[in-house]
């Protein structure tokens, strides 16, 4: 569960039926579309759509994904190399603190249902300490 705000519905089936579900809190809808506008501009060069292609990683359902968010954000901002087919990842390093926790927590959350908090001050800690 996300930050424990509550959307609530009335669905007619036989009858009333209340239905609660989980909502995104506003700063996290923000921070996913900003990560979705720096991954259209920075990352669907190459991963497109999030499936493999015999360049990259597949991001879909991805074990590396699914690591805690500093993982994802190490791999951003230092670059990878050996992902599938001997792929590299370029580090991103230009990118902003911001832009790298708002991609981090969009690719976490569209690719593997992840929605751990990642912050700015999370990306500058690691940008400290590589």
């Amino acid at each position: 569960m996300t930050s424990g705000v509550y959307k609530i519905s009335l669905i007619t089936l036989q009858g009333l039926a209340l239905l609660i579900t989980p909502c995104l809190a506003s700063p996290e809808l923000e921070s996913l579309a900003a990560g979705s506008e720096v991954y259209s501009q920075h990352c669907a060069q190459c991963h497109s759509d999030g499936s493999a292609n015999g360049m990259v990683t597949a991001l879909v359902a991805s074990p590396l994904l699914k690591e805690p968010p500093q993982a994802t954000a190490r791999i951003i901002l230092f670059g990878r190399r050996g992902g599938e087919g001997g792929g590299i990842m370029p580090a991103q390093a230009s990118l902003s603190d911001e832009d790298i926790a708002a991609v981090v927590a969009y690719v976490r959350a569209k690719f593997v249902d992840q929605h751990d908090p990642f912050f700015k001050e999370d990306v500058a800690a690691l940008r400290r300490s590589p």
